[in-house]
């Protein structure tokens, strides 16, 4: 008994003595701190809408929210929603009660509202939902400055009319364009708000590189990010990016489009997305040399065939027999294309072809190769670069042979890239390329409820865009994921999203 007397006041005292040094002034516990790495070789915006780029993606995703998430599934649920209701054609949304932005001031209706119509003008990377609401196609070409379908009912309450009951829209409000911003658009740089997990605190511009230190904000409504401080590094040119990643300097970074890494000291988690895309070459059936068929099988046949289509950035051109699913409501099935002799339909005397590129599409030597194949044939490639407004207005009026496009399809929303491939006055059909059996199917597939009629119909859309008249070259790209040991719970879906709410690291 006096031995225990004795001991507990020992064990007792070594035990506060331990608490003490824990707990002593200026022995706080260290911040987690992760630097995420990006090439971008853009003009950097913090507009969601305007700097739509891929590699921007994480950046959004890290301090703005949206209506909706893509859960695990990537299945939609509501996130700044505490709840819609449907009755026919119109919906309802409530808002919740403690969505705030990052200075503490509440997210009302007129934001969420702002934010959409904001979304849905924009032309460049168009986000199909301004079809499924009702006014949304005059706000979209610019004939009127708000949606008639979208209204607000107070400050945490707005209401939307859909065009088709049902609409499946909430895939839609999960994408970074539908991001929501305070009504005045985050325009002043001097007092940004965010309504994400993080929000920017600094920008610094370096020599090869902009910094951006982002802290957690104390408003967020989702899951507390376990990152305290995340620095993203965003590099304007490719071999500076690079080198970072030889050095070991970011603790994450993601790579589109990179098939392999040098040997350095990260884990690589390589993936396919379901986003598919390529380089989409636009003949003009109604004007110019392509009126003529036999050329525009030729062409077709041209492209898939010569050994420029394995040059580079044209390997995505190499036909690929591929299904992929996507939660039942979405496929794209591509057949390999068969070698045929397309020799025959080359034409017999000089015939010019005039083509359009924007300034940022495919690269300069690519072309340069292109040309220099298709002169075997008796054809001079002419090519120009402009900026896509201009490309679009010069498309309408039927005054380009030849148009080449980068374009994004991505399977789950496969329906809208057939209707823009096929509904005259879209941005991938300026030409007024028509096809009434796509039309149709289109409008039947809007109307259709049954899941495995619906792939049926998608299956035979794809089917008729590789059809002579359109040239629609495809591609998977192949993603890279890097990142060193200490980060934990790396996540990143089908679609580029990396979770950086549950992102951990070790206390370094």
């Amino acid at each position: 008994m006096r031995l225990k007397n004795k001991i507990l006041p020992i064990l007792v005292g070594i035990f506060s003595l331990l608490l003490s040094t824990l707990y002593l002034p200026g022995k706080e516990k260290p911040d987690k701190t992760l630097h995420f790495a990006t090439p971008l070789p853009f003009e950097f915006t913090y507009d969601p809408v305007e700097g739509n780029y891929i590699n921007l993606q994480a950046l959004f995703q890290a301090v703005y929210s949206t209506l909706f998430k893509l859960d695990q599934s990537l299945r939609p649920y509501p996130f700044l929603l505490e709840k819609y209701t449907r009755s026919g054609k119109t919906v309802i949304f409530e808002l919740k009660k403690d969505a705030k932005f990052s200075d503490g001031s509440d997210i009302t209706s007129t934001d969420v509202v702002q934010s959409i119509e904001a979304g849905m003008r924009h032309t460049s990377y168009p986000n199909p939902v301004y079809k499924m609401i009702e006014g949304g196609e005059d706000l979209f070409q610019g004939k009127t400055t708000h949606c008639s379908g979208i209204k607000t009912i107070d400050a945490k309450h707005f209401r939307i009319i859909l065009e088709n009951e049902n609409a499946e829209f909430s895939y839609y409000f999960t994408s970074s364009i539908m991001s929501i911003l305070p009504g005045n658009r985050n325009r002043d740089k001097d007092k940004l708000l965010f309504s994400g997990p993080f929000q920017v605190v600094k920008q610094e511009l370096k020599k090869d590189q902009v910094i951006l230190t982002l802290k957690k904000n104390p408003w967020y409504t989702g899951d507390k990010p376990k990152l305290d401080t995340l620095f993203i590094h965003i590099y304007q040119e490719d071999t500076d990016f690079q080198k970072a990643i030889l050095r070991g300097d970011p603790d994450l970074f993601l790579y589109n489009n990179r098939q392999q890494m040098p040997e350095s000291r990260y884990k690589y988690n390589y993936f396919k997305t379901p986003i598919f895309g390529g380089f989409y070459l636009k003949p003009n059936p109604k004007s110019g040399p392509f009126k003529d068929k036999q050329l525009r099988t030729f062409f077709k046949y041209f492209v898939r065939s010569e050994d420029v289509a394995r040059s580079e950035n044209w390997v995505l051109t190499i036909p690929v027999d591929l299904v992929l699913p996507y939660n039942m409501t979405g496929y794209f099935v591509f057949n390999p294309i068969p070698r045929l002799d397309f020799k025959p339909f080359a034409p017999t005397a000089q015939v010019t072809i005039k083509c359009v590129n924007p300034r940022f599409g495919i690269r300069e030597e690519l072309f340069a190769l292109l040309k220099k194949k298709l002169k075997k044939y008796n054809i001079s490639l002419d090519l120009q670069w402009d900026s896509m407004p201009d490309i679009h207005q010069m498309e309408r009026i039927g005054a380009l042979d030849l148009t080449s496009l980068y374009y994004i399809a991505d399977v789950p929303l496969s329906s809208y890239f057939y209707e823009t491939l096929f509904i005259p006055g879209h941005e991938l059909n300026l030409f007024g390329y028509e096809a009434p059996e796509a039309l149709e199917l289109l409008d039947t597939y809007r109307k259709e409820t049954d899941e495995i009629k619906k792939l049926k119909i998608l299956a035979r859309l794809e089917e008729i865009a590789q059809e002579e008249a359109i040239l629609i070259p495809l591609f998977n790209p192949l993603s890279l994921l890097g990142y060193k040991n200490d980060v934990k719970n790396v996540t990143i879906d089908k679609f580029l999203n990396i979770n950086f709410e549950d992102i951990d690291v070790k206390n370094k």
